[in-house]
């Protein structure tokens, strides 16, 4: 058994609030730690160093086998600590994970049981997108725009456009609080942004705010 340890904000089950597995019921893994400080980041107070554990790999192992759901994976940035998910990937090679990423640390296509929750950072994030994840993207991942306003929508949409998403999975999600849903619900349409699904928070649309402490 792998000597790894995690940094971990905490380890519960809930209902994948986003993307196309939104409504199915997973064991969430939220690592602790963070590369960048997107300014609409909903997890800031969940990812303090006092709220931080560092649990053996062997004890996140114990945590997964005694769930009946699959895993994701997020944070933070997971693959700031690459070495132990991966490990817990490959020990668990009949689970399929969901990595959430925010996408300046290069992805891969090795493992069959992965799927990639990749954002794209938009201006407002102040944030970088790691190109070399372009060429590992495959049609069952999924990619995802957070929009706090029109800036951050006319890059997606240009993004979207230039053709280098070889993906089934876009999403426009706008900041709760900030942007409409109905603002993006018309301008993809008037768009004839046909690749592009719009993006809902299931968790802050029940929960609002709350869903972030």
């Amino acid at each position: 058994m792998t000597k790894h340890t995690f940094l971990i904000s905490e380890i519960f089950e809930s209902i994948q609030g986003e993307g196309p597995y939104a409504g199915y019921p997973k064991l969430f893994i939220r690592l602790a730690g963070c590369n960048l400080k997107c300014p609409y980041c909903d997890t800031k107070m969940k990812l303090k160093r006092k709220a931080v554990k560092k649990i053996l790999f062997t004890e996140v192992v114990k945590r997964v086998e005694k769930s009946v759901f699959d895993i994701i994976i997020t944070g933070g940035e997971p693959l700031l600590q690459k070495a132990a998910v991966f490990a817990l990937v490959e020990r668990f090679p009949d689970k399929s994970f969901e990595i959430e990423t925010n996408g300046t640390i290069e992805i891969t296509r090795k493992y069959r049981n992965v799927i990639w929750a990749l954002d794209i950072k938009t201006p407002s994030s102040k944030g970088f997108f790691n190109e070399e994840n372009l060429k590992h993207i495959r049609r069952r991942d999924w990619i995802n725009f957070v929009i706090t306003d029109k800036k951050d929508l006319d890059f997606a949409k240009k993004f979207v456009r230039s053709g280098k998403l070889k993906t089934d999975f876009i999403y426009f999600t706008p900041v709760y609080g900030d942007m409409d849903h109905g603002y993006l619900w018309e301008h993809i349409v008037k768009s004839e942004m046909k690749k592009v699904r719009l993006g809902f928070q299931l968790h802050k649309l029940i929960f609002g705010k709350k869903s972030e402490k």
